[in-house]
């Protein structure tokens, strides 16, 4: 069944830093796939849905959102100002589509939060 009011966010992929730095021609390929791969994602996007009277698909940019100094040991994961920098992206891309809900003073803590009064 249709669901007219759903978004779909496409989003890059984050840098993989797990290299040593004797493995740069891995590391050449393994940026060029991501670049590849965020292309496609940001064309599948600008293409839309042909059903859909509007484009409820959107790219996110988390290759410009977080580098290889925001993840953690791993080299794979985001640490705290990598994720939140994630989070501001994935919110900026929300925004649009948020209507009321993007106005959050409007709406008190238990509200946003998705609690119901006691009665």
């Amino acid at each position: 069944r249709a669901s007219p009011h759903a978004v779909i966010l496409l989003a890059s992929p984050i840098p993989y830093c797990r290299f040593r730095d004797d493995h740069s021609i891995h590391l050449l390929r393994r940026r060029k796939a991501e670049a590849e791969l965020a292309r496609k994602l940001r064309n599948i996007a600008s293409r839309g849905i042909a059903a859909c009277a509007t484009n409820h698909l959107v790219y996110v940019n988390m290759s410009a959102a977080v580098q290889c100094n925001g993840l953690v040991a791993d080299g794979v994961h985001p640490g705290p100002t990598a994720a939140l920098q994630m989070a501001t992206q994935w919110h900026t891309a929300l925004l649009p589509f948020l209507g009321d809900f993007a106005n959050a003073s409007r709406w008190s803590e238990a509200e946003r939060r998705g609690w119901s009064p006691a009665g």
